[in-house]
């Protein structure tokens, strides 16, 4: 018996133990089993056919009326508490909320002896349950705003040095399909964001989307919000009467969780892949990896779709087509960092020897033109 690891199995040895009893004698059980009559004795004593197996298993050696037994009252009022909080609160807080003398280990054993704790819920059960939610929501009906750096990465950062990468990468992504926006920045405040914010929410319009259904949600970055002096920001004037600005709890990444796990995935699929010779090569090939995540990815936790494919279930009125913008440098649309005259670099240095290739920059010409045709919408000048 002492060999035998968990209670299931000594209660089922002992009902074999039982069985052989009741068909062969007392004696002859008592020596097949290697045991004494008076142990066979007390298990066949034991058993009762009407509740079979359960009535093997060990009784509690605690008698039942102890002097320091918990009273019945405030077993109810434990399970009464517990069910009324959701199942919510830990043994430790309902002590200080009852006022009760007794221990946490207790209150953990009533509420184990009632089935009221439940395991943990694994992570894949969590993306499940938040499954069901983002199934509640419509296609660009909350898009989440992130920055990304992109001097760290080091199979990149020899070309970063060069002037071959931005340093901030901007990306936004709705919540229900997971389509992917994207523009990049040399400077991280919230004229960057704005510029783009802008740029983002007129496409969206042109694609058929209601803004007023519409709302951006982001961290409190500097580059968002400015939560020192509490002043509004250039990116929360662009917002203001367009769509609703969602700002998450401070120091809680998983609020934003659909564009920071995008963050990892464009390091391993774009970043540490590709070799960028310039920045036009760079621009080129993050414009072609956003057209593969949108049209071509599938994704796990979206049952295997693609974020066209969500887009056309759900929506079959907004084509996705529509919805594939070219990635903007938001630096080119900078008053002080811009003049059509006289072309410069896009870190803010002036390059005479190559002003050929800075007019060839996909960021500088057309980006520039899309932009400044939008630009007489903007809230404030740049």
């Amino acid at each position: 018996m002492k060999t035998i690891p968990d209670s299931k199995s000594r209660t089922s040895f002992r009902y074999s133990l039982v069985v052989y009893a009741l068909t062969y004698g007392i004696s002859a059980c008592a020596r097949q089993y290697n045991t004494t009559r008076r142990t066979v004795q007390h298990w066949v004593r034991s058993y009762d056919a009407q509740i079979g197996v359960e009535s093997l298993k060990n009784k509690s050696r605690v008698g039942q009326n102890h002097p320091q037994k918990i009273p019945e009252e405030t077993r109810q009022r434990i399970i009464a508490f517990r069910q009324k909080t959701k199942n919510q609160l830990g043994a430790r807080p309902i002590i200080n909320l009852l006022g009760l003398k007794c221990s946490a280990k207790t209150v953990n054993k009533i509420l184990k002896q009632n089935g009221m704790i439940k395991p943990r819920p694994t992570k894949w059960k969590k993306r499940w349950d938040m499954s069901k939610i983002r199934a509640q929501y419509k296609p660009f009906q909350k898009i989440q705003i992130d920055v990304k750096f992109l001097n760290d990465v080091p199979e990149c950062y020899p070309a970063y040095c060069k002037g071959d990468i931005p340093k901030f990468m901007i990306s936004a992504r709705d919540y229900k399909s997971g389509w992917l926006f994207l523009a990049f920045s040399n400077k991280l405040d919230p004229i960057a964001t704005g510029i783009y914010a802008q740029y983002l929410i007129h496409n969206l319009e042109s694609a058929g989307v209601d803004l007023s259904e519409v709302s951006f949600q982001t961290d409190n970055g500097t580059e968002f919000v400015d939560r020192l002096r509490y002043h509004r920001t250039f990116f929360q004037d662009i917002l203001s009467g367009q769509v609703e600005h969602i700002i998450i709890p401070p120091a809680s990444p998983r609020y934003n969780s659909d564009v920071e796990s995008f963050h990892g995935r464009v390091e391993n699929e774009l970043l540490k892949l590709e070799d960028f010779d310039s920045f036009p090569d760079f621009m080129s090939k993050a414009f072609l990896y956003n057209i593969y995540f949108n049209i071509f990815r599938k994704n796990r936790n979206r049952n295997n779709q693609t974020p066209a494919d969500i887009i056309c279930q759900d929506n079959k009125e907004l084509k996705p087509t529509n919805f594939i913008i070219p990635p903007i440098l938001c630096d080119n649309f900078r008053k002080n960092y811009l003049s059509i005259n006289d072309p410069v670099y896009f870190n803010g240095l002036p390059l005479n020897n190559m002003t050929t290739k800075t007019e060839n920059c996909a960021a500088k010409s057309a980006n520039y033109c899309i932009f400044m045709h939008h630009r007489k919408s903007l809230t404030r000048p740049f």
